[in-house]
């Protein structure tokens, strides 16, 4: 008698219960995908948020140091070839080592014929410690907004009005952006750039938004201005008549009108719905961080604007906030009810309600005025 014992196979699962299988999981699917748009028609954009920044914090970090870097194209070649050189050098250590083990433990002729390490292999592995890599910046990236989010004097709310918080935030988001772009003009040149600058017979030249491109990633456009002409030189007419991202505020849907009523529109420059702060950035005035006394976080650097917009290359885009909030259409204002953001020169944005104290706003304006900034 045999001492074998026979297997008897497992019967084969039915196609009736995979397909039970595949409709849950698209049961599920599609109730995360409700769930999320019913998030969405609340306002309650915070998750996503974070999931955001999980998947593009890497971008997002590299783009905040780059700004910073000089970068050129003798650089870039080199960081290549030393690139490429690296990974052949990996190859061979992980090619060389794999056969050393295999061999070591598989003595026969056959088994050495086979131990070859495959270049698919190290490029696995290389695309492995990039993902790491990536994976460490948007961690960092996340960590960042995190502590922002946690020492921030406003309450983190995570709900939203449905019609306009989103716009809100976005345009909050914008305001950091140009917050990271100024202070990288002050790491490099040790002040921000002037409000705008004037020559010599007080002839208009050029805006600190110009002076702000190299930082927000956008060299092309910064390289096709003839900085030795004016802004409004028949030369400068092409760029300043593309629009900049970074100047349009996602709660407004105003065009640029010019300016003011009878000037001719065939220009078409683009507007910029932020203005600097005129205590802080005037004409030919570039303070730095060592010229703000009064302190970073209680001093104004920029903020949004409401009506009368300036073309985003208009050197006198710069705006008295004295003149209050949603009060004046030549002063700062929302498209939101009840005020407007303000980028702090610490970088941080704030929204400052309407109907604040006109001593506190001008202690807020002024960076070098000695008031005390009570709460607002």
């Amino acid at each position: 008698m045999s001492n074998e014992t026979k297997t008897v196979p497992r019967p084969a699962r039915g196609l009736g219960f995979k397909l039970l299988i595949a409709a849950g999981c698209l049961m599920i699917l599609f109730a995360l995908l409700v769930y999320c748009f019913f998030l969405l028609l609340l306002g309650v954009i915070y998750p996503f948020r974070v999931g955001y920044h999980l998947l593009a914090g890497w971008y997002l970090y590299l783009q905040r140091v780059g700004h910073s870097l000089s970068r050129s194209p003798t650089q870039v070649v080199w960081g290549v070839v030393i690139l490429v050189f690296m990974s052949a050098v990996l190859h061979l250590l992980l090619k060389r080592g794999y056969r050393l083990r295999f061999q070591s433990e598989n003595s026969s002729a056959a088994a050495q014929t086979q131990t070859v390490w495959q270049p698919r292999w190290t490029c696995t592995i290389l695309a492995l410690l990039l993902l790491l890599l990536g994976s460490s910046f948007a961690v960092t990236e996340l960590t960042q907004q995190v502590w922002a989010l946690v020492t921030s004097q406003e309450r983190i709310s995570f709900a939203f009005d449905s019609q306009g918080g989103w716009k809100r935030e976005q345009s909050g988001d914008q305001l950091e952006e140009l917050g990271l772009a100024l202070h990288s003009h002050q790491d490099v040149y040790g002040h921000f750039p002037a409000g705008g600058t004037f020559d010599q017979t007080g002839q208009p030249q050029h805006s600190w938004l110009t002076h702000l491109l190299p930082f927000l990633g956008e060299e092309r456009l910064y390289r096709q201005i003839d900085l030795g002409q004016p802004w409004s030189a028949d030369a400068n007419r092409l760029p300043f008549q593309q629009p900049l991202y970074y100047c349009l505020n996602p709660g407004l849907r105003e065009t640029y009108r010019g300016g003011t009523e009878g000037e001719p529109t065939s220009a078409g420059y683009q507007p910029a719905q932020y203005a600097a702060n005129s205590y802080v950035m005037n004409a030919n005035a570039a303070p730095g961080f060592q010229e703000i006394s009064d302190g970073s976080s209680n001093t104004l650097l920029a903020g949004e604007v409401n009506a009368q917009f300036k073309a985003w290359g208009d050197p006198t885009n710069f705006r008295d906030p004295t003149r209050g909030i949603n009060a004046d259409p030549h002063g700062f204002g929302g498209p939101f009810q009840g005020g407007a953001q303000f980028l702090m020169v610490d970088g941080s944005v704030r929204f400052i309600n309407e109907n604040i104290d006109p001593a506190i706003l001008k202690a807020l304006a002024t960076p070098d005025g000695g008031e005390p900034v009570g709460e607002y």
